[in-house]
């Protein structure tokens, strides 16, 4: 056991830490590669308090990333590459006596622990101070004081797998296993997504998967949970423009949607901060956008089941051990024939899935200012509570989407229930009565101005307006904010013989 600092010391230091405790456990590091591993992915430098120390594992943790061994010499070439040391040869001697202070590297976990419950309660000091000076200087206090709860709750080490498994919940029927869907909900009130499992959207470009993750995200958003968005494709800007095309206010996005866009691997600062950020807002749903393009810049290979395998761990199954159910965003593979029932690459990612995989057929793309039709399908649920909704145990749900203008809607549709969209049916009836309610405005109205009138359900409203103004009965222009504004140009009458008599009658 690692010897109390006040213990030992004349004087209680500034700041709570144990430079032997850090020792050892670095010096086990370059002993070990298992303690290296510990080092690498379960601290970061911040849970050391010595300089000294925070280079050394941040070394380490670069050399664990890249696969290279961890002894003194790969070390210290390490710190004289990167850290500005300049004289290799004592950081060699500095290395060994850390080697030498270590009496036994198999208790590199203990030692870990240690480490980390220092820099924890140092962090927990450092956010008492700022607490101390907000309140009494009258700032803002909110901030940090989520920062001090998530210090409760911050992620434990799990030093081995290898433990056994209660049962008794198991058997009780108590099992988290077990889990129904609950988010992504179809028009009959089915749920098409499993909390704390991993699922994946597979199909072609323009299928509509994003749009579709989107739908999720803007779901959970209205309902009042908070979502997480991790996109290795897109841009920030993009992807909030499709919640609000999707109908999702800007304050709602600013309060309940997280968004990462990584540009370099997964290592254990970043680890950190997704667990952080997992603590703090507690997401139900988590959207990994574009598993292609994460795996290229992990330097993993699409077509090797082990190198998917491990990035299904280190991050999918990650984040969804913590509750939140996991959507990849994935292509399928372009030639149908060879397709399968995966998507491209590797066979592992239907295999890692234990949720849904699904696949989205488009019957009618998703188009601008247009409908759009894409059979959600089914191609393996591990648990079968979704499988059980379809009627022919295959199609999940159909996708029927009505764009107007920048607006889109969605809406998942019990399968053989989509007439609108393969038909050239218009809503006439809803065409006038918006017609002459657009007639009698005094400026110019944008869609959520139209939309709140309850002229109709809310597709339709948008399949109407898209309507007329295909067929020039209304214009629009764009006004403050980039606010799509529409304004009557001529009256749309189910009888055009009827255009003259008065609408009062």
């Amino acid at each position: 056991m690692a010897t109390d600092p006040k213990a030992r010391r004349t004087k209680e230091p500034a700041v709570p830490y144990d430079a032997d405790d850090e020792a050892v456990l670095l010096g086990a590091a370059l002993l070990t590669s298992e303690a290296a591993d510990l080092v690498a992915h379960h601290t970061v430098a911040s849970d050391f308090h010595v300089p000294l120390h925070q280079r050394v594992r941040n070394a380490i943790a670069g050399l664990v990333a890249s696969g290279s061994p961890v002894d003194p010499a790969t070390v210290a070439s390490d710190l004289s590459r990167n850290n500005g040391v300049a004289d290799i040869g004592a950081a060699k001697r500095q290395l060994l006596a850390l080697q030498a202070a270590c009496p036994n590297a198999a208790n590199a976990a203990h030692y870990l622990r240690q480490v980390r419950d220092w820099g924890r309660r140092r962090r927990a000091l450092s956010l008492g101070h700022q607490l101390q000076d907000s309140a009494r200087h009258g700032h803002p206090i909110e901030g940090i004081l989520a920062q001090i709860e998530g210090l409760g709750a911050e992620e434990k080490l799990d030093t081995t797998s290898w433990q056994e498994i209660p049962l008794e919940p198991v058997l009780d029927g108590d099992s988290p296993d077990d889990t129904e869907p609950t988010m992504l909900v179809r028009a009959d009130g089915g749920c098409l997504l499993y909390p704390g499992r991993v699922h994946v959207f597979a199909g072609e470009p323009e299928s509509g998967k994003t749009w579709l993750a989107l739908h999720a995200c803007a779901e959970q958003i209205l309902v009042g949970n908070h979502v997480l968005y991790v996109d290795f494709e897109d841009t920030a800007t993009a992807v909030t423009a499709r919640l609000r095309a999707l109908g999702v206010e800007r304050d709602r996005i600013l309060g309940r949607f997280h968004y990462v866009r990584p540009t370099e691997p997964l290592g254990p600062e970043g680890r950190y901060a997704i667990a952080q950020l997992l603590t703090r807002t507690l997401p139900t749903l988590v959207v990994v956008d574009g598993l292609t393009e994460a795996l290229t810049l992990h330097g993993l290979a699409l077509e090797s089941n082990k190198d998917v395998a491990t990035f299904f761990e280190m991050l999918p199954r990650f984040v969804a051990r913590q509750g939140p159910g996991v959507v990849i965003i994935d292509h399928v593979e372009k030639d149908t024939e060879r397709r399968g029932r995966w998507a491209i690459g590797a066979q592992h990612k239907l295999a890692g899935i234990d949720g849904v995989s699904y696949g989205l057929e488009v019957i009618k793309p998703v188009v601008r200012d247009g409908e759009g039709l894409v059979r959600l399908v089914i191609r393996k649920d591990r648990p079968g509570h979704v499988r059980r909704l379809a009627p022919d145990r295959k199609t999940a749900a159909e996708i029927v989407t009505v764009s107007a203008g920048v607006d889109l809607d969605v809406t998942l549709a019990m399968p053989g229930e989509t007439p609108v969209a393969e038909s050239t049916w218009q809503p006439t009836g809803l065409m006038e009565r918006i017609s002459r309610w657009l007639e009698l405005q005094p400026a110019p109205p944008s869609m959520n101005q139209i939309e709140s009138e309850r002229l109709g359900k809310r597709n339709y409203v948008r399949q109407a307006m898209r309507a007329l103004v295909d067929d020039g009965y209304v214009a629009v222009t764009i006004g403050p904010n980039r606010a799509r504004l529409h304004q009557s140009v001529k009256p749309y009458r189910t009888d055009p013989n009827l255009f003259d008599q008065d609408d009062d009658e």
